[in-house]
């Protein structure tokens, strides 16, 4: 009897055990179960933002070679290609093909250069290039009336347009301009700055806009100048 009851004992020990450690290792497999399946869930989200910083980097990107493409496009598009005809005293006088960034004095140096007896001090080199221009290099000793008599059309001394005895107000030059009857050096720079601020006239009656030019000053200059 006492052996009986050992037994039995060491048999609910042993089931105890038993029950425990299984227990114990569902329990275990619950976690497992539990810390993989939200790795798991996590995942694909993991991957997705890194799809989605990768796709609106690649987006960015394209964009900004798109407004390069765009901009080398446009700036291609204003490059505007010209007719130039140089006279005077340059060394290759003639009719040269020039975009609308050129100056004066990249027109001459096309021309190859000036001559000895050029009178450069009559030129303003910085002066914007237009089609169909005509620029003419004086010689030294020359005026601006011989230069108008000798070539009757549309001609550029100065940098300044002359056509037919004008003055074109949105090319000549501050000498051009202070030909003009009442017109100093002061009105003239401010002729000058009134077509840089508002890129070009648009009419001559534009020059009553002018600091310094009222009605009369208008009316003694309106069959002098030209746009």
């Amino acid at each position: 009897m006492l052996v009986s009851a050992k037994t039995k004992t060491k048999k609910r020990q042993y089931l105890r055990y038993v029950k425990l450690i299984s227990g114990l290792i569902i329990i275990l497999a619950i976690m497992i179960t539990f810390f993989f399946s939200k790795k798991i869930t996590n995942h694909p989200e993991e991957s997705n933002h890194e799809l989605n910083q990768l796709l609106v980097g690649s987006s960015q990107s394209s964009q900004k070679k798109a407004e390069i493409t765009k901009n080398r496009v446009v700036e291609q598009q204003s490059d505007k290609l010209w007719m130039v005809d140089i006279k005077g005293a340059v060394k290759k006088a003639g009719v040269y093909q020039v975009s609308d960034t050129m100056r004066v004095h990249d027109v001459i140096q096309l021309a190859g250069g000036e001559t000895d007896d050029a009178d450069m001090n009559q030129i303003n080199n910085a002066e914007k290039v237009s089609d169909q221009m005509v620029i003419y290099v004086p010689k030294k000793g020359e005026t601006i009336s011989e230069i108008t008599q000798r070539v009757p059309s549309k001609i550029t001394n100065n940098a300044g347009s002359q056509e037919m005895g004008k003055v074109n107000l949105n090319t000549a030059s501050l000498q051009d301009l202070m030909t003009l009857k009442g017109v100093g050096q002061k009105k003239a720079e401010a002729i000058i700055e009134y077509r840089e601020t508002n890129n070009g006239f648009q009419t001559i009656e534009d020059l009553k806009k002018v600091k310094g030019i009222g009605e009369k000053t208008f009316e003694s200059l309106a069959e002098s100048v030209t746009i």
